[in-house]
């Protein structure tokens, strides 16, 4: 079970203090003590400070406390800025002073040396014991824009936190949330070059007390936030994240996420042939595409993808119209429109003519629209008349306006056009410069509530916007119950038979078998199943059958049966002579049907996913897979299968009848349900093969292995 949310008090004391402590304050700027007091002045604090240093009376223009016990009343907020050998006692002091709050910048290691435990978890155990929420150590600190509290020593929130706050306004906000502070503060500034309203920057070091997750949840339930870019390594408590990133996708908050960690070094062995088809990224990808979050590889595609959610008009769709006064720009554009899965629709021939009688007869009334330099010679004239033309349009989606924002002025210049424009326009609005923009239009477009994106920016964004809008609806229409995968029954899974059992009480058709101990019982089962029939050598110690000559096909008579059930038995035992085998399963052979694999993992962060992929050479060279949490129901099945590449083999191709699909979607539930079910009696589960046989004639399961504990799986 996941534990449930903390309160937000003291997050609150956290990011939005009433009084702050600056504990181990300096009068010199330039050192770590010195600039975050100076930050926190300079971003326009209007609560009470109090520098604590008993060597100065004053510190920076403040008056000087001795201790924090020395303070006139209790601090929300405690910000220690000592060496990392006095942090602890710093802490200690702060809690038994009554702070309610404390942020601890100094870095020091998170491993452990000589048999001492490392900094952070000395300050997990005091925040545990007091109460007081601690964030970091090693952080840069956070960045409250909304309310002024500028606790961190970046310096380029010192430089500009005023214009931050201004900008900002009662807008709702993109917000940061960073595992390191240089690159929390560094999207800060990416995002600031484009005016974008900042709320909240949060950056969470080693998270000895507040983690990540925890952020999302406060600002999600704060209720300004648009949109919450992260920088992540990994989740402390990650069994958190669905309920952090279910909260988020109600209230219908993106989480633009860059995750590290894709390379080879980061994929965990497992024992299975399922398992090593997985890996902690394909775990945050499974799990990341549940939950709707938005998983990036730039900084820059992360701020454009930001940037579009804070526009005021939302696309319905992919079908963007360029407008621009440059052709060739116009095809630029369109063309990485293309690359990102948006389309460039021919304009419907009446609009065509309408804005044919508008433009210079130099332009071009297609998609891209050529306004020629008459964008900007006639003062906005031409401009706002193809605006009007194209607003009311329900066949485009989305305008991007290719305008130059080199010369100083021109937005000002423009203004009345823009704003009637947008007052108007019932569809998201685009800028893009060709030239490298000045800095006094990318505010003042900012001031209009619109934004300038880079030629792949724009596309980025719309891509993420329409990407989003197609989660949320199968978000609200989802099919499975989020959190009913907690069960605490565990089945018996030891044994061929009790196994078998299981898999059949929850619907899972297994192709008809029985366990034969000797050739004539063998063959006596293959006379009751009926022939042809397979026989499968029996032992927990031999979980691939084939490859050790376990494994016999299309047997058509007793007597095959009785010499198949001897040459599996000394396969077995010249190939794994320590192997314990309890015997064969007789197998009645299944009719044919399109193969494919259905498996499953425990996976260490985020519990149970299922794993569905085409048999044969498309899993074992192609690597034709998809994953999905556990819990699923029938849309999520139905969505599994139509994400494979080869899903056509599936529909039927070259005169093939098509496979039985909906068998395959109650496959994948009724497994889900077998797992939740299972509880914690199994590690790794595969259905291998499972023959789909043609539409209206169901499926079989033909073999089934799992692995318990950590004991090597069997079917």
């Amino acid at each position: 079970m996941t534990q449930q949310p903390p309160s937000d008090a003291g997050l609150l004391a956290l990011l939005a203090p009433r009084n702050v402590a600056v504990v181990g304050a300096s009068p010199d700027p330039k050192r770590i003590r010195g600039k975050v007091l100076r930050t926190l002045i300079a971003g326009g604090y209007a609560g009470t400070i109090y520098p604590v240093n008993p060597s100065h009376e004053t510190v920076q223009g403040l008056r000087a406390w001795p201790s924090i016990a020395s303070l006139p009343e209790t601090v929300d907020l405690a910000m220690v800025a000592v060496a990392p050998g006095l942090v602890l006692q710093a802490l200690e002091e702060c809690a038994a002073a009554g702070a309610r709050a404390a942020v601890v910048f100094s870095a020091a290691s998170a491993i452990e040396r000589d048999g001492e435990a490392p900094l952070h978890e000395h300050i997990a155990a005091i925040a545990r014991r007091t109460g007081m929420r601690v964030l970091g150590p090693n952080t840069e600190g956070f960045f409250n824009v909304a309310a002024a509290v500028a606790a961190n020593f970046s310096i380029v929130v010192e430089d500009e936190a005023g214009a931050a706050t201004r900008d900002l306004r009662d807008r709702r906000g993109v917000s940061i949330i960073s595992h390191s502070g240089g690159l929390g503060f560094g999207l800060y500034s990416r995002a600031r070059r484009m005016h974008l309203p900042i709320r909240h920057v949060v950056t969470t070091g080693n998270e000895a007390d507040v983690e990540a997750l925890e952020v999302v949840e406060y600002l999600v339930r704060e209720g300004r936030t648009a949109a919450i870019m992260m920088f992540i390594e990994g989740f402390r408590r990650p069994k958190d994240f669905a309920r952090a990133a279910s909260l988020a996708a109600d209230a219908g908050v993106p989480l633009i996420v860059m995750k590290v960690g894709r390379s080879d070094a980061s994929r965990r062995a497992a024992i299975s042939h399922t398992g090593h088809l997985t890996g902690a990224e394909t775990a945050y990808d499974a799990m990341f595409a549940r939950h709707g979050v938005i998983r990036v590889a730039d900084p820059d595609e992360m701020v454009s993808i930001a940037a579009g959610f804070c526009m005021p008009a939302r696309p319905r769709g992919r079908r963007v119209c360029v407008l621009t006064g440059t052709a060739g720009t116009g095809a630029w554009v369109a063309d990485l429109c293309a690359m990102h899965g948006l389309e460039v629709p021919p304009l419907d021939p009446a609009l065509a003519r309408d804005i044919a009688a508008v433009i210079p007869e130099s332009g071009a009334a297609v998609n891209p629209i050529d306004v020629t330099a008459g964008i900007v010679d006639d003062g906005g004239v031409t401009l706002s008349r193809v605006l009007d033309l194209l607003g009311p349009r329900e066949d485009l989606d989305s305008v991007i306006l290719i305008f130059s924002l080199a010369p100083v002025g021109r937005i000002a210049a423009f203004r009345p056009v823009i704003e009637a424009a947008l007052s108007r326009l019932s569809k998201p609005l685009l800028f893009v410069s060709q030239t490298l923009p000045h800095p006094g239009n990318l505010a003042e477009l900012a001031d209009l509530g619109v934004w300038n994106f880079s030629f792949s920016g724009c596309a980025q964004a719309l891509r993420g916007l329409d990407d989003y809008r197609a989660f949320r609806d199968r978000w609200k229409a989802r099919s499975f119950a989020e959190g009913s995968a907690a069960v605490s029954a565990t089945l018996a899974l030891t044994g061929h038979g009790a196994r078998s059992a299981a898999l059949r009480a929850h619907g899972i058709p297994l192709a008809p078998d029985e366990l034969a101990q000797d050739a004539d019982a063998a063959a006596a089962a293959a006379s009751r199943l009926g022939f042809p029939v397979a026989v499968k050598i029996e032992s927990d110690d031999i979980p691939h059958k084939t490859e050790a000559g376990g494994v016999l096909l299309n047997l058509a008579d007793a007597e095959a049966v009785r010499d198949a059930f001897q040459r599996v038995q000394a396969n077995a035992r010249r190939l794994a002579p320590g192997a314990r085998i309890a015997g064969a399963v007789v197998q009645k052979m299944a009719p044919p049907g399109q193969e494919v694999i259905v498996g499953a993992i425990r996976d260490a962060d985020f519990g149970p996913l299922l794993m569905l992929g085409l048999g044969g050479i498309h899993v074992e060279v192609l690597g034709d897979t998809v994953f999905e949490p556990v819990p699923l129901g029938p849309r999520e099945a139905e969505a599994m299968i139509r994400r494979l590449r080869g899903v056509r083999l599936l529909e039927g191709v070259r005169g093939a009848p098509p496979a039985d699909i909906p068998a395959l979607v109650r496959l994948l539930v009724d497994v889900s349900l077998f797992l939740q079910a299972a509880g914690s009696g199994w590690t790794e589960l595969e259905l291998n093969p499972v023959l789909v046989h043609p539409l209206g004639e169901g499926l079989t399961v033909v073999d089934a292995l799992i692995a318990t504990g950590g004991a090597s799986p069997h079917g």
